[in-house]
């Protein structure tokens, strides 16, 4: 009876587990029928049913001569060193909301050296300048015998060649360096290029066409090479919007190649120009059919001509002569000095125009690089905050990269899979930045958009200049004590309650919580004692006070009655009577409200009633009182 029990459990079991599996396999079919594979391909293949694999450059323009350009011509080089030092100076430390992983990250990016981490972000970088980078992670094991890297290195990218597979992502070993360097032509990709390293300028008024994005090409050759593998590598590139899946990029540099030909080409012509300038033209004449002359050539050699070739022979040497004599003029001979009018202003107004054109190729406005000259310091200003976005923006896309690429699975393999692998925070804010944002803080107080007293509007002021938390208790310290005192009248008395102790606090759910008992920062501190000189003056009547005190500073009914009963019967000095020298009669002044403002404090309330506007009108719009 027992056998047979247990048989029945276990032919049950099993047809549970067979359902189970049939709802698996239904799953598993779904799944399936939604994850198509990619059917398009970002790299075209050049033979139909083809598997190659390796892909040209397809840029006309070698890396060779992107290199010539960066090194060659100053203004290229500074662009793109500038686009470079804006980013870094964007850069701040590693940030996690696990401080452990946090200091595990900065540690090991501080412990870099030969290079060090800022070095590695500079010449990751290089893609700014040469389309894009390679650079691969050396891991070792740290004192806690972590795996982490110790250092990367960023290759030439001259050396660098990619495999990819038929949908165009890099294979997990496509990243090929070729380590044979015997000639130019070592690297594939610069077989197919039609400007390369060392090529002359022939045409400068134009630049080769790019093929539209990379070539396949049947085969390599697997002399010199090394296979590095991808999740190995950081690999950037830059101008992706029109890299379209090309894994060779783009870059300001290629755009300037055109302006770059014609600035070399001026400046060989303005060469000349300087050479006819300095050594002037020589218009000679010489007797015909006369006797031969002996000549003292420059080599040291001697030579009988004719008086037309001795003068000729002389002119064309004139640069290694210091002075030379020819006959007498009434025998024929004669020099006539050209004087050449011209000047080289016209090719350095030129060269000048090419070089706003090579900023525009990086996004630099001209006042940011130039002299500032054909523009006002204000214009300046504002080219240089465009710039100072466009930075903020590669930044971000870098240091994202860097943690998508490498940090996630660094910290996945020593800390497992996480929800968020933390970001970069920016560089300290300068001085002036800093100066910057309060002054913008402080108009929108004045302006009533936002308010000292609303404790979310402190906390992000206070976080965007990168302040401590208020402690909330700020009562107690003497110095916000006499911040409050010295927005007192002197000679003026105003009564405000004593500070009432806080009694321990008691465990029941049946006590309500009184925010009155909150400490006040120095701003609303300053606030009250101006809504209890106000209805001191008669400015504000009790009853809106302390409807003002309810709302605003969230206080019970009993406790703003207390504070505005002392100041109902408070007669303050400017309304006491005072003598006047041509009306001994003493009278109280009458007071009005300034109408525009109490219509924007009425806007401004709504259905938070005349209470809220009086408030608002008085500490936000600080409204004047005219007499009548």
């Amino acid at each position: 009876m027992g056998s047979k029990y247990l048989q029945a459990k276990k032919k049950s079991a099993i047809n549970v587990i067979n359902a189970r599996l049939k709802v698996l396999e239904k799953e598993q079919k779904l799944i399936q029928e939604i994850e198509q594979d990619q059917r398009g391909t970002e790299i075209p293949r050049s033979f139909s049913g083809s598997q190659v694999n390796f892909i040209i450059d397809p840029s006309n323009i070698g890396t060779g001569i992107l290199d010539r350009m960066i090194k060659t011509d100053d203004t290229i080089n500074s662009a793109v060193q500038f686009k470079i030092m804006m980013i870094l100076s964007k850069i701040g430390e590693y940030e996690h909301s696990d401080p452990v992983i946090k200091d595990f990250v900065q540690g090991f990016l501080n412990g870099m050296s030969e290079p060090t981490w800022e070095s590695t972000m500079e010449s990751m970088l290089s893609y700014h300048g040469y389309r894009f980078s390679v650079s691969e992670v050396v891991f070792g094991v740290d004192t806690d015998l972590r795996k982490v890297p110790m250092k990367i290195v960023t290759y030439h990218p001259s050396t660098i060649a990619f495999e990819v597979d038929e949908v165009g992502e890099i294979t997990p070993d496509g990243i090929i360096q070729y380590t044979n360097q015997r000639s130019q032509f070592a690297n594939l990709n610069w077989r197919f290029q039609a400007i390369r390293h060392g090529f002359k300028v022939n045409n400068p008024f134009e630049t080769p066409v790019d093929r539209l994005f990379p070539h396949r090409v049947m085969s390599i050759s697997d002399f010199a090479i090394v296979r590095i593998p991808r999740d190995k590598c950081i690999h950037l590139k830059g101008q992706e919007w029109h890299a379209f899946g090309s894994p060779y990029g783009n870059s300001g540099v290629r755009t300037a190649h055109l302006l770059w030909q014609l600035k070399v080409f001026l400046f060989k012509q303005m060469g000349i120009a300087s050479k006819r300038k300095g050594t002037p033209k020589i218009w000679a004449t010489a007797p015909k059919g006369a006797n031969k002359v002996r000549v003292a050539l420059p080599n040291g050699e001697t030579k009988e001509l004719n008086p037309q070739e001795a003068v000729s022979a002389m002119l064309k040497n004139i640069e290694n002569y210091d002075s030379f004599v020819t006959g007498a003029e009434s025998e024929g001979y004669k020099l006539t000095v050209l004087d050449d009018t011209s000047d080289l202003s016209q090719f350095t107004a030129v060269i000048d125009a090419l070089d706003v054109r090579i900023f525009r190729c990086f996004l630099l406005p001209s006042l940011v690089m130039t002299d500032g000259s054909a523009g006002s310091r204000s214009l300046g200003d504002k080219h240089f905050e465009i710039v100072d976005q466009i930075a903020e923006a590669d930044a971000d896309k870098f240091t994202k990269n860097f943690i998508k690429q490498i940090l996630e699975r660094v910290i996945a393999e020593n800390f497992g899979e996480q929800d968020d692998y933390g970001q970069f925070n920016r560089r300290p804010q300068t001085s002036e930045e800093r100066e910057r944002l309060a002054r913008m803080f402080g108009q929108l107080a004045n302006d009533g958009w936002m308010s000292p007293l609303f404790k979310q509007d402190m906390d992000y002021v206070r976080d965007s200049l990168k302040l401590s938390p208020l402690d909330g208790d700020l009562l107690n310290d003497e110095s916000e004590e006499d911040d409050v005192n010295s927005n007192i009248i002197p000679g003026e008395t105003i009564e405000i309650p004593a500070k009432e102790e806080k009694p321990e606090p008691v465990p029941t759910e049946d006590v309500e919580e009184d925010h009155a008992g909150t400490a006040f920062n120095g701003a609303q501190v300053t606030s009250l004692v101006d809504l209890v000189k106000q209805v001191a003056a008669g400015d504000l009547p009790a009853e809106a006070a302390i409807e003002i005190l309810q709302v605003a500073f969230q206080m019970s009914e009993e406790k703003a009655k207390a504070i505005i009963s002392s100041a109902t019967d408070f007669e303050p000095k400017s309304q006491r009577p005072q003598a006047d020298d041509e009306n001994p009669e003493l009278s109280k002044p009458q007071w009005v409200i300034e109408d525009d403002k109490w219509k924007k404090a009425l806007a401004f309330a709504g259905d938070k009633g005349p209470a809220m506007a009086a408030w608002y009108y008085l500490n936000t719009l600080k409204g004047k009182k005219a007499k009548s």
